[in-house]
């Protein structure tokens, strides 16, 4: 009802770290909101701008020239299986803070400085 009314969604609940969804399977909310009916560009943004947006924090949430950007990278394309994002073995690249921290693009896990 929400997203036909026209209400910017968001990510928010107490979705990771618990018994049923350890902290490294916390992407599973983007499936969630798929399964709710969101189309998976929906959910992502669910997961990044918009939250970004509604936490008046415009300069993080995109990834855009001049912007602060923590980027991750999967082994599948989301907007036709969302469930590549719902799992951190799915995540093969990912740069925090313009440090590498998570690199399996070339078969094995290395941390370095982009």
């Amino acid at each position: 009802m929400a997203r036909r009314a026209g209400i910017t969604l968001v990510f928010g609940t107490d979705f990771s770290n618990s018994r049923n969804t350890p902290y490294l399977k916390n992407g599973r909310e983007f499936e969630a909101m798929v399964d709710a009916g969101l189309t998976p560009m929906e959910a992502i943004k669910a997961g990044t701008s918009n939250a970004s947006r509604l936490m008046m924090m415009e300069d993080v949430g995109s990834l855009k020239p001049g912007m602060l950007a923590d980027i991750a990278v999967t082994d599948g394309n989301p907007l036709t299986d969302i469930s590549c994002l719902a799992d951190a073995e799915h995540i093969t690249f990912v740069a925090a803070d313009g440090k590498i921290v998570k690199n399996r693009l070339d078969g094995k896990d290395q941390a370095g400085r982009i």
